[in-house]
């Protein structure tokens, strides 16, 4: 069909003003307004979790020159083979706080999830309608596979590697595209995956007179990214880059099953998410979710498409390549699932395992309406209406979200204090032990984790830090032993270095799901002698706290 005939399916153009003269301003605003109400009305709720102890509480009030000596170092020794992991989350913790404190982080991340969305609508609305173009965007922040979004640690190193993504894309389309792949080549230093939809979705939009040569041209830049990246990693030693050369088989075969099982759980996050959406809302939820469908519902008349004749409108050749594109980038995106493999994550910190995979789904979804809106004007009435109460339903699967992060701070805060309260004697080199089961964890992201080994070192501003360690899950990788008389262990597990424990200064507490108590003695395996808790000291003698920093105060307060 040539695109002459094709264009005369498309539905008339619509020659009427917009309500704005400008286009981009409206989506900007539609798309802060989504982000705010999708990820944000519970902010004030919201406090710190899991990786943030490592990547964002540190650096609060870190000096620069610490910070840029930080960043020099994670340069030169690429941490995890991925240097922005670690470089980014320091800064964008450090500004964050200087703006307005702990709100101010949160602030960074609105604008992160923001500034994506609108990328991608640039992205996309020359090859959609722009109204389907604004969709994509929505669905960008709003899609549940990825549950992560609130997270910190993850805004700031996870999402921005899609922010290097689509500047990348948006770079290949100038007369500078050279530059789109040092560009792109960020997220590869940041998360792996988000490079992969940088290499298929040009694949489905260059010149068809030109094809072969711009994918040679496009394959090789990718090729050459990819060689210079990963050389530096093997010539640094990183770990998952040797494993990658020393098991060919196992990396094989966890590439391809991961990009089938990644689209089945992606689709299987789309059916939780509806079917769990109408439970245990609160009434402002569907109150936020109703105002996001009305803005998408005004969008054909806020936003006109076709202004200036059929010239303004995609014909639908250009829509099914952006629906291919985005097919390609879901399963694609799914390629590099070799730490975290299988992807069956359906909720939790791990989800964004899926992140790169939802710019692909976004494109489908949105090319997908883009197509049925050409069809006519009934079924560019039923296609709008469909997808606005689709993203409604999103919106509101969102809230069920923000109230698991809401809830789980409120956890944290009554366990800390309880542990406060238990140790009155605590020190800065006490080292609470903590037996038996915790209590029910939040599915969208947990109260208690590994990274609570972080916690007290967070919170009092001294030399030295005491630590709580949870016996039950860590003990194996502690590797506690009796070595020459004295009990030696590694409670930071994932390093080398192993501590003698203090038997003098050790708390022992017990947790039955459900309440903390301070118990006397605790017999580990292997060692000949129980440990014993330190005495409490009399009401009367009993030692002030160590000095807390701002964050032990907001953990703490009443």
């Amino acid at each position: 069909m040539s695109e002459s005939a094709d264009n005369t399916l498309l539905p008339k153009p619509d020659h009427r003003k917009p309500l704005f003269a400008g286009e981009a301003p409206i989506a900007a605003l539609i798309f802060c307004s989504v982000v705010l109400f999708s990820l944000y009305v519970r902010a004030a709720d919201y406090g710190f979790y899991e990786d943030d102890y490592w990547g964002i509480v540190p650096f609060f009030k870190t000096p620069i020159s610490q910070l840029w000596d930080l960043t020099i170092s994670h340069l030169q020794t690429w941490p995890t083979g991925r240097p922005l992991n670690h470089i980014l989350p320091p800064w964008f913790s450090w500004i964050g706080y200087h703006i307005d404190g702990f709100q101010g982080i949160y602030f960074l991340g609105f604008l992160i999830h923001s500034l994506n969305a609108f990328l991608i609508y640039l992205l996309l609305r020359k090859r959609l309608d722009r109204w389907s173009a604004i969709l994509a965007g929505c669905l960008f922040v709003l899609l549940p596979p990825d549950t992560t979004r609130i997270l910190l640690l993850h805004s700031a190193h996870i999402h921005t590697s899609l922010t290097f993504l689509l500047l990348g894309l948006l770079i290949q389309r100038t007369r500078f595209w050279i530059f789109s792949y040092p560009v792109a080549a960020l997220a590869l230093l940041s998360y792996e995956t988000a490079f992969l939809p940088f290499i298929v979705f040009p694949l489905f939009l260059v010149d068809g007179r030109k094809r072969i040569w711009q994918w040679i041209i496009h394959l090789g830049g990718c090729a050459a990214v990819l060689a210079v990246v990963f050389g530096i990693r093997l010539r640094l030693g990183d770990a998952r880059a040797n494993s990658v050369i020393s098991g060919v088989g196992e990396t094989v075969s966890r590439m391809v099953s991961s990009m089938w099982i990644g689209p089945v759980t992606s689709l299987k996050t789309l059916v939780k998410a509806v079917v769990e959406t109408p439970h245990s809302q609160p009434p402002f939820a569907f109150l936020f979710a109703g105002l996001v469908v009305i803005l998408l519902l005004l969008g054909p008349r806020l936003i006109r498409d076709g202004e200036n004749g059929l010239a303004d409108l995609p014909n639908r050749r250009e829509i099914i390549k952006v629906l291919f594109a985005g097919l390609a980038c879901w399963v694609f995106a799914y390629a590099l699932t070799l730490t975290n493999y299988p992807p069956t994550q359906l909720a939790g910190r791990l989800t964004s395992t899926h992140i790169a995979a939802v710019f692909g789904l976004a494109c489908v979804l949105a090319a997908g309406a883009a197509y049925f809106r050409s069809l006519g004007d009934l079924p560019k009435v039923i296609t709008t209406g469909v997808m606005s109460v689709l993203v409604g339903i999103f919106t509101l699967y969102s809230f069920r979200i923000q109230s698991g992060y809401a809830f789980s701070w409120a956890q944290e805060r009554v366990f800390w204090r309880q542990v406060i309260q238990l140790c009155p004697d605590i020190t800065p080199k006490t080292r609470i032990i903590l037996i038996g089961k915790e209590a029910r964890q939040n599915q969208f992201i947990l109260a208690n984790s590994w990274a609570d080994l972080h916690v007290l070192e967070d919170a009092f501003a001294t030399r030295e830090h005491p630590l709580l360690f949870y016996y039950d899950g860590l003990a194996s990788l502690a590797e506690i032993r009796l070595e020459n008389g004295l009990v030696t262990w590694k409670p930071f597990f994932w390093g080398e270095k192993r501590e003698t424990l203090d038997l003098d200064d050790v708390i022992i507490l017990k947790d039955d799901g459900s309440d903390i108590t301070r118990i006397s003695e605790f017999q580990i395996p292997g060692i000949p002698f129980p440990l014993h808790s330190k005495p409490l000291p009399s009401v009367q003698a009993q030692p002030s706290l160590p000095p807390l920093t701002d964050f032990g105060r907001f953990l703490l307060a009443e």
